[in-house]
Parts: C-alpha cells; structure tokens; sequence
C-alpha cells in the first residue's frame, strides 16, 4: 500500500513510502511532468517528489525473495 497524498497541488513537495522489506529492490514510476527532489532516487521504499502540471498514477514495484509487490495511487 502506497502511503501519501492524493490531493497535490502543482509545484508542492511531497513524500510517498511503502513498507520496507529485507533485501527488496524497489522501482516507482512518478505521473509525467514531476520531477524528484534533488538528490533523491526512485530505487528505495520512498520518494520525494516535485508535482508536475498534471496528475496521474504513482506506481511502485517491490521484489524480494519472498514477494513480488505491485500498488498504484492515483494522484489528481
């Protein structure tokens, strides 16, 4: 489950996690036209991001050697 704002205004800063697991690798994928607060990545359980113009769906991907996790949240 992806935790963080559904409501963003454009040019706000704001933070999405997931649970952490053990040896995961973790992907997002941020709505186009958002960029990520400087120096963070989109490879840990959160992220940090700039909003764009528009909205769209956040979406992290979490693997492990016991799970493979898909959540999406849409962002307006």
């Amino acid at each position: 489950m992806i935790v963080g704002d559904t409501l963003a205004c454009t040019g706000s800063d704001l933070t999405y996690s997931i649970p952490s697991l053990n040896g995961a690798t973790y992907n997002w994928t941020l709505p186009a036209g958002w960029t990520l607060n400087q120096g963070d990545s989109l490879t840990g359980y959160m992220v940090q991001a700039v909003v764009g113009v528009n909205g769209g769906d956040i979406i992290a991907h979490e693997v492990n050697s016991c799970a493979n996790l898909h959540d999406t949240l849409k962002v307006v």
